[in-house]
């Protein structure tokens, strides 16, 4: 969405009051935006608070998942890219999907 409306990321920190890098963190899913911040993009970019937190939670979770998949390989390598994560098989395809219990991991873009 940033991109799409044709600012940077230090661009729309500004707007935002907060760093490029924080924009970076929030863009890469290694941190959420505040709520105030949540309703700051929503005022800015037109989407709703629900589409915007769906969005972010989900890029969060996706590499939190994706990690702990890369570091549960890596402890056990030699077995394969499927693990288990508590009651659940999840696997990390050549091409970087994650599979869970068989089934494609989609998440909101």
């Amino acid at each position: 969405m940033r991109k799409a409306a044709g600012l940077s990321q230090d661009e729309l920190g500004e707007k935002l009051g907060v760093s490029g890098a924080t924009i970076s963190r929030w863009e890469a899913g290694q941190h959420v935006p505040t709520k105030s911040h949540l309703h700051s993009l929503e005022e800015h970019f037109g989407l709703p608070f629900g589409n915007l937190v769906d969005r972010f939670i989900n890029t969060a979770a996706k590499r939190k998942l994706h990690d702990r998949v890369a570091e549960v390989r890596e402890a056990s390598s030699g077995y394969g890219n499927a693990v288990t994560i508590g009651v659940h098989i999840v696997e990390l395809t050549p091409d970087g999907d994650l599979l869970v219990n068989g089934d494609t991991l989609i998440l909101a873009p």
